[in-house]
């Protein structure tokens, strides 16, 4: 071996005990984690603002041109049909005693008495009624010391053929007095002929025939025993009337909310316009007279009311009767009027931001007196309606108004987040310029933080010469991740969405369907992992 060879013997041998070394030391070393950091574009949040957010669902309407209005109804039922028949009225009063001394057997008949009686319905003359809800009280006293069987007919009822009849036993009267009994009948669903001999009105006839009871006794009676029965109405709720309805006066006033407004939380707006529709359906067989008293809008907050001005207040409409083809409310034909309100101070009265409709409607039912001849009808399901009809197309400048809705952010509360920014992409098919800001709410709604540190102006959209919105404009906010900021979003993932929305000098505009704010946050964020 040459002394080359030797060498390199030497150093190989030396390379390998120092890498054997090397080895040997960093196994003894204690390991440390390895550690990667991952950069990612998270979406986190989808919202959007529009018409809706302010106005509501169910008020706002399209038109054939996709633009909006906003389209509030109110309703009044005119004629409170359980009113228009009262009946509290006794049908008969029956004294039966016989002015001799005579015995009768068990069974035997005492007395039996038909009456007619005219109830009292003040300037209405019916012929015809049929019971939607109808109860009748019995009352007997006995003064005869013998039980007794009563026998009542309603003859003027009818129902499947037959007319109403019941039997009563009576128990007898005692040493301390006469009996007495009450007995509740039910006369739901019975016609009533009302013309009592057939060329009556308002009259109905019963008959009551009283015996002495099978179980009974032979009894002595004596011109000093008396038995008393009376029948009276205790509830008549008529479901179909017939006859000659009188003249009367009916008023609808009051009250009904207005829910379009509650999402407005501040600020105003300028209507281009507004009108208004009094619309009145008559269902029932009589003519009318309608007058619109008073039309207002209130605002509960603000105390404030402002009255229609315009020349339907106070003024005469003339309502023609509906007709019959049949025996069912299906059969009948309404008639209808709709007088249009326009070139009023509608637009003020909504401006107003109300959130009730107060009204004063009176009507008076046949003004010219019987004129039908006794053919006035009326089904009590449904008899005259009368609504307002405020329409008002969505084409306003604002000021200040402000829009609100609550959405969520979205964090992976598994992975844990060094730092980043949110990304917010705001699209604007608004034609207004818009104010807006993120609250970070708590588990109960309050705000504990916001996402920008002052306002943020977004501007409008684009429109064309009509003012129709023709570019969207697009905007980009960046919103560091503090530590702090960063904690308090994976606690509390529930913001509230606050825009207010202003018009550049008062410009109205008429608002479209696909007019909105769309919101769309993305997370820039670096986790680790």
């Amino acid at each position: 071996m040459d002394q080359n060879s030797t060498i390199r013997n030497t150093f190989f041998k030396l390379l390998i005990g120092v890498i054997v070394l090397s080895i040997t030391v960093s196994a003894c070393k204690k390991r440390e984690p390895v550690r990667w950091d991952s950069d990612l574009l998270i979406p986190l949040m989808h919202s959007s603002l529009d018409v809706w957010d302010l106005f509501g669902d169910t008020n706002i309407v399209y038109n054939d041109d996709q633009s909006l209005s906003l389209v509030v109804e109110e309703k009044v039922e005119m004629i409170d049909p359980d009113k228009v028949i009262e009946v509290y009225d006794t049908l008969a009063e029956d004294v039966f005693n016989i002015p001799l001394y005579l015995k009768f057997a068990p069974g035997q008949q005492l007395t039996q008495r038909q009456t007619s009686v005219t109830m009292d319905l003040d300037d209405m003359e019916l012929d015809f009624a049929r019971a939607r809800v109808a109860s009748l009280k019995f009352y007997v006293t006995n003064t005869i010391k013998q039980p007794l069987r009563v026998k009542y007919e309603l003859l003027s009822s009818d129902k499947d053929g037959s007319h109403y009849e019941v039997f009563e036993d009576i128990p007898p009267a005692t040493n301390a007095g006469p009996s007495y009994t009450v007995k509740t009948i039910h006369l739901d669903g019975y016609d009533m002929d009302m013309t009592g001999d057939g060329s009556q009105v308002n009259t109905v006839e019963s008959r009551t025939t009283v015996w002495i009871h099978p179980d009974a006794d032979t009894v002595l009676i004596t011109p000093a025993d008396t038995i008393l029965i009376v029948s009276t109405f205790d509830e008549l709720n008529i479901d179909y009337a017939h006859g000659y309805f009188g003249q009367k006066t009916y008023l609808g006033n009051g009250s009904s909310s207005i829910k379009a407004f509650s999402n407005f939380k501040a600020g105003s707006f300028d209507l281009d316009k507004a009108t208004a529709r009094f619309k009145i359906k008559n269902f029932a067989g009589i003519d009318l007279q309608m007058k619109l008293n008073k039309l207002s809008t209130f605002n509960n907050a603000t105390s404030t009311e402002i009255l229609l001005n315009h020349a339907v207040i106070g003024k005469l409409i003339n309502v023609l009767r509906a007709t019959e083809s049949g025996s069912s409310l299906d059969e009948v034909h309404p008639a209808s009027t709709t007088i249009n309100i326009e070139n009023s101070n509608l637009d003020k009265m909504i401006e107003l931001q109300p959130d009730s409709l107060r009204f004063d409607i009176s009507a008076q039912i046949n003004p010219m007196g019987n004129v039908s001849a006794g053919n006035d009808f009326m089904y009590f399901d449904k008899s005259v309606e009368a609504a307002i009809e405020l329409n008002v197309p969505l084409n306003f400048s604002a000021n200040g108004l402000r829009i609100e809705d609550n959405s969520k952010l979205t964090f992976d509360a598994e992975k844990k987040i060094k730092s980043g920014e949110l990304l917010v992409y705001l699209t604007n098919r608004l034609p207004f310029d818009l104010d807006i800001q993120f609250y970070v709410l708590d588990e109960n709604s309050q705000i504990i933080d916001s996402l920008f540190s002052g306002s943020t102006l977004i501007s409008s959209a684009s429109t064309d010469a009509q003012g129709i919105v023709n570019y969207a404009s697009k905007t980009v906010l960046h919103i560091p991740l503090t530590k702090e900021r960063i904690t308090t979003l994976r606690s509390h993932s529930d913001l509230l969405i606050r825009a207010n929305v202003n018009s550049l000098a008062h410009q109205k505009y008429q608002l479209y369907e696909n007019n909105n704010l769309e919101i769309n946050i993305v997370g820039d964020l670096k986790y680790e992992l």
